[in-house]
């Protein structure tokens, strides 16, 4: 029968607790204090796990994480629910991509962005190609657009109350035989460029005319003055267009002048519905409002 040395027992037992913690240690980083500075020594692990699935587990890093042979590598998705940032409070110390950013979702800019380089993207314009395509708030203008208004017969007044006409649907023509003036006022765009006029009418009494004129007329001293004039020329039972091509004072200035369109259907003998007016349409470009 032998004793239990307890205390001799617990002496083996630190040794052994001893010795198994020191082969331990080199599988961790020792930190060794001389002179009240701290060393480690740098520890080689194939694989390190934190937490568990589904649970997580949190890793304290209070210096960098860097890779001798090259690139940290992320073989995952990383999630980042604080800020990125190279040096915190460093503005000339920016974050840097250096490979194509994929974003999924949008981006805010806090601050202006600053591209050294191409940047290529579906509808994105140049400065150049923007000022090209867009207009200006404060001067809007483009490339000259032509345009055109058409007047209506039933725009037009006599400038007789005692004469005989009939304007139905789509004409306007005497009732007796006559010579009646008709006018409608003209609004065009200041700066336009009155480009064609083209009158529309019919003409089928041998001492009928039907004449259409496009005028301006200064209201301070009632001058007015000519832009355009067609008339028929030729009997005939069709409704024809009158063209006029070659115009003077073309440049509308709405400061001056004010504009009109004149019908003037005169009627000597035979039938006087047979001269008929059907309205007028003016042609112009402009490069703004």
């Amino acid at each position: 029968m032998w004793v239990l040395d307890f205390k001799k027992f617990q002496g083996l037992t630190e040794i052994f607790m001893r010795k198994r913690l020191l082969t331990l240690l080199p599988a961790l980083t020792v930190a060794v204090l001389a002179g009240g500075v701290a060393w480690a020594q740098t520890t080689n692990l194939a694989s390190l796990r934190v937490g568990t699935a589904g649970e997580g587990g949190v890793t304290f890093f209070n210096g960098s994480i860097v890779n001798e042979s090259g690139p940290v590598v992320v073989a995952d998705d990383l999630r980042v629910d604080g800020v990125i940032t190279r040096l915190n409070g460093t503005a000339d110390k920016p974050v840097r991509v250096d490979d194509g950013l994929n974003v999924t979702g949008d981006v805010t800019l806090d601050q202006d962005l600053a591209v050294t380089g191409d940047v290529t993207a579906d509808n994105l314009y140049t400065k150049t190609e923007a000022d090209a395509r867009y207009v200006s708030q404060s001067s809007p203008s483009w490339d000259a657009q032509t345009r055109v208004i058409s007047i209506h017969p039933s725009a037009f007044a006599s400038n007789d109350e005692t004469s005989d006409f009939t304007l139905n649907d789509n004409a306007l023509f005497l009732d007796t035989v006559n010579v009646e003036t008709f006018r409608a006022p003209v609004m065009l765009p200041d700066g336009a460029t009155i480009t064609g006029v083209r009158a529309i009418g019919r003409d089928n009494n041998a001492l009928g005319t039907l004449q259409v004129n496009l005028e301006r007329q200064d209201p301070t001293t009632a001058t007015t003055s000519q832009i355009a004039s067609v008339n028929t020329t030729s009997d005939s039972t069709d409704i024809v267009t009158l063209t006029e091509d070659t115009l003077t004072n073309t440049t509308v200035d709405n400061d001056t002048y004010n504009y009109h369109a004149e019908a003037v259907l005169t009627v000597l003998g035979g039938t006087a519905n047979q001269v008929s007016f059907r309205g007028i349409e003016i042609e112009y470009t402009t490069t703004s409002f």
